[in-house]
C-alpha cells in the first residue's frame, strides 16, 4: 500500500521490466528492446473480445427525446422504414470498409474506419408529432480524423436516403477506385524504382554530391524516428511509429526516402537495428507490460484502460502498417526476408485467425504475408505445411461479408499458395 503510483507514461512504456520492485515512476527505455517474446502474452488477452457484424436487424427504434439537439452530421428520412434505412447504411459502410458492431435494441452503430471512429444513431418521431412518419439518423464522431469523419459521414447520410443511394454508392464506389488507382501508382512506382536501381549508370561528381547529401538527410530522419522510439512517453513513441509509416509510404514520402527506410526495417542496418527490433517486438507481442500492471492494479482507473487500450491498438496497427509497406518495397537479398520471416510467420497467422474481431490488422498481416511468400518457395512450402490455406479461405469469407479489402489481400494470397500447391502436384 505504500508504494507510489505509476505514471501513465509508465503503464504504457513499450519496454517494462515487471520484475523490478522498486518504486518506478517512469520507466525508460533500454536501446535495444526487451520484450518479452511470447506471443500469448500480449495485452490482448485482457481486452474485451467483440466480433464484427456484418448486419443490422433493428427490433426497435427509440423515438426523439424532448428537447434534443441534434448534430449538424444528421438527416431526417421520410416515409421510409428503420430497417430498410439500416440496411443501407451496412451496405454503404461495408463499401468504405468500415467495420464495428450494430446493436439491435439501441438503434445503434459503432464502426471503426482507419483509426476513426463514430457512432450511428437512429430516432424515430411519433406520427401525432408530425403528420409524416420520418426517422432521424445521426452521426457522431467518437475520436480520430474530423476532416475523414465528414467525408464518411456525408456519404453514409446520404446512403440513409434512398434517392441519394445512387449517388452515395457511386462516390463510395469512386473512393474505392482512388484508392486502388494510388496503390496501383505506388506498385508502378516501386517497379519502376527497382528497375532503375538495377540498371547501372555513369554518375558525375555533382550526382554523387547530391547523393551524399541525401543519405545525410535520409540519416537524420531516421535518427529523429529513433529517438522517438526511445523516449519514456506514449506520445512520442506512436508519434515515432506514424511517422515511420508516413515515411515507406509513396504517396507521403520521395521514392528514395520510402526504400531507405524500408532497408532500414527489413535489413536492420546495425545503425538503426533497434528500430526492426522494436516493430517486431509489438508485432510478437502488443504491450505486454500493460497486461502485467493490470493484473497487479485492477482497481486502476477506467479512464486509464481506455486510454492503455487505444494506445496499444494504434501502435499495433501502425507496426503492421510499416512492416507490409517496407516488405512491398525492399530491395536486397531475400535470405533477409526468409530471416524475418521466421520470426514474425506464427505472430501473423495469429492475426489472421482474429479476423473476425480486428479485420483491418487481418488484412495488413495478408499483405505481410503475400510479400513473404512472393520472394520466397521456403516460405511458400512452410504455409502449405501449416495449412495457411484454410485460414485465408476464412478471412476471404469475413472479408465478403464485412471487410472488402480483407477479401481483395486474401484473394492475392490464396492465388500464391494455390499456384504453389499445383507446382508441388507437378
Amino acid at each position: 500500500g505504500g508504494k507510489k503510483k505509476r505514471s501513465l507514461a509508465s503503464l504504457l512504456s513499450l519496454h517494462h521490466d515487471s520484475t523490478d520492485d522498486e518504486d518506478i515512476l517512469v520507466d525508460t527505455i533500454p536501446s535495444k528492446p526487451t520484450m518479452n517474446m511470447n506471443m500469448n502474452s500480449n495485452s490482448n488477452k485482457r481486452r474485451k473480445v467483440v466480433s464484427i457484424d456484418s448486419e443490422w436487424k433493428l427490433k426497435e427504434v427509440p423515438e426523439l427525446p424532448f428537447l434534443y439537439l441534434k448534430e449538424r452530421t444528421s438527416v431526417v428520412v421520410m416515409n421510409d422504414e428503420p430497417q430498410r434505412i439500416a440496411s443501407r447504411i451496412v451496405q454503404c459502410a461495408k463499401k468504405m470498409n468500415a467495420y464495428g458492431q450494430y446493436c439491435t435494441t439501441k438503434a445503434k452503430a459503432t464502426l471503426t474506419l482507419d483509426e476513426m471512429k463514430f457512432t450511428i444513431q437512429l430516432f424515430k418521431v411519433s406520427e401525432k408529432e408530425r403528420t409524416n412518419k420520418c426517422v432521424i439518423v445521426e452521426i457522431q464522431r467518437t475520436n480520430g480524423s474530423s476532416i475523414k469523419f465528414h467525408k464518411t459521414a456525408r456519404a453514409l447520410l446520404n446512403a440513409a436516403k434512398e434517392k441519394d443511394m445512387i449517388r452515395g454508392s457511386s462516390s463510395s464506389a469512386a473512393a474505392a477506385q482512388e484508392t486502388s488507382g494510388s496503390s496501383s501508382s505506388s506498385s508502378d512506382s516501386n517497379s519502376h524504382l527497382v528497375q532503375s536501381l538495377s540498371q547501372p549508370r555513369l554518375q558525375t561528381q555533382s550526382d554523387e554530391k547530391e547523393n551524399e547529401k541525401q543519405m545525410v538527410v535520409f540519416t537524420h530522419t531516421l535518427e529523429v524516428v529513433d529517438a522517438l522510439l526511445k523516449k519514456d512517453r506514449v506520445d512520442a513513441n506512436l508519434l515515432g511509429m506514424e511517422s515511420l509509416q508516413l515515411l515507406t509510404e509513396h504517396r507521403s514520402s520521395s521514392d528514395a526516402m520510402v526504400q531507405f527506410a524500408s532497408n532500414v526495417v527489413i535489413a536492420g542496418e546495425q545503425q538503426f537495428e533497434d528500430i526492426q527490433d522494436t516493430i517486431v517486438s509489438l508485432i510478437e507481442n502488443g504491450c505486454s507490460s500493460s497486461n502485467q500492471d493490470e493484473e497487479s492494479s485492477p482497481n486502476k482507473d477506467n479512464n486509464n484502460n481506455s486510454a492503455e487500450e487505444d494506445y496499444c491498438r494504434k501502435i499495433h496497427t501502425s507496426a503492421l502498417s510499416i512492416l507490409s509497406n517496407s516488405l512491398k518495397n525492399f530491395v536486397g537479398n531475400n535470405s533477409v526476408v526468409q530471416s524475418l520471416a521466421d520470426r514474425l510467420f506464427i505472430s501473423l497467422l495469429g492475426e489472421l485467425k482474429r479476423a473476425d474481431v480486428t479485420p483491418q490488422n487481418a488484412c495488413l498481416a495478408c499483405k505481410c504475408l503475400e510479400e513473404f511468400f512472393l520472394k520466397s518457395a521456403v516460405l511458400r512450402n512452410r504455409g502449405l505445411e501449416l495449412d495457411v490455406y484454410n485460414v485465408i479461405s476464412n478471412c476471404h469469407n469475413i472479408g465478403i461479408t464485412s471487410y472488402p479489402l480483407l477479401k481483395s489481400a486474401s484473394d492475392k494470397v490464396l492465388q500464391t499458395l494455390g499456384e504453389a500447391k499445383e507446382t508441388n502436384t507437378k
